[in-house]
């Protein structure tokens, strides 16, 4: 868009010169033009509103409507769907509700310990927690191999959250996500490529979410339409196993 301008500006002063100054302009070799930054100053700018903003939801609703590739050992990619329901209240509770057509797990933290169920086959398991949620996190990863859907809602503007490894970042345009008017953005990380829409207006969370993986030959991606409610009324028994 930039160079259409620049093209579509210089095709018009053309037609505006004359005499001496035309054939003095026609004489002066054109300038190139300044290429654009790699990383638009204006997509970080976009990530830390949304991330400052995020930091302020004491509690929150989340339904995500989440498409994931798997590739399987002979380098087939099938596409599984899934919904995960969040209900978080912070510094050190939530419950996170996964349900797809293989399986349904919950994950209960209430601020001392964790819990995972698996209601289809009446198993859980149980194991002393952290006291607040980004380190709950951070032992779930460490300790035991699990990692929470969307768990980046969790460390977006917090000490680690990558952005200083962007290696390419713009502006997409206008969209509108499940009736929201929202702003894309791209960016590059490492060997991941990755989307957000963003909420336009005062509420500036992400609606969409796109991840596409670059070390896999068949560029497997996963996908979140994100719904939220950041006023939700909720309870110490919304987080109790």
């Amino acid at each position: 868009m930039r160079q259409f301008k620049l093209v579509a500006a210089s095709i018009l002063g053309a037609g505006l010169l004359a005499g001496p100054i035309q054939a003095a302009a026609q004489s002066t070799p054109a300038k190139p033009a300044a290429a654009a930054p790699a990383v638009d100053p204006a997509s970080i700018k976009a990530l830390e509103t949304m991330s400052a903003y995020l930091r302020t939801l004491n509690a929150f609703e989340l339904k995500a409507d989440i498409v994931a590739d798997e590739v399987t050992d002979d380098g087939r990619k099938l596409q599984l769907g899934s919904t995960v329901t969040y209900k978080v209240r912070k510094p050190s509770q939530f419950t996170i509700d996964t349900v797809s057509d293989r399986k349904v797990r919950k994950l209960y933290y209430d601020g001392k310990q964790i819990t995972l169920y698996a209601p289809k086959v009446g198993v859980y398991a149980q194991a002393p927690a952290p006291p607040t949620i980004r380190a709950t996190l951070d032992a779930l990863h460490d300790e035991y191999d699990i990692d929470v859907p969307l768990e980046d809602l969790f460390r977006w503007g917090e000490p680690g959250d990558d952005r200083d490894k962007i290696t390419k970042g713009f502006y997409v345009g206008p969209a509108r996500i499940n009736g929201v008017e929202t702003d894309q953005y791209a960016y590059t990380t490492g060997d991941v490529d990755w989307q957000v829409w963003i909420e336009r207006g005062d509420k500036p969370v992400p609606r969409k979410i796109v991840i596409t993986s670059l070390f896999d030959e068949t560029d497997p991606q996963f996908s979140a339409n994100l719904d939220w409610n950041t006023a939700p009324g909720l309870k110490d028994a919304d987080f109790a196993f």
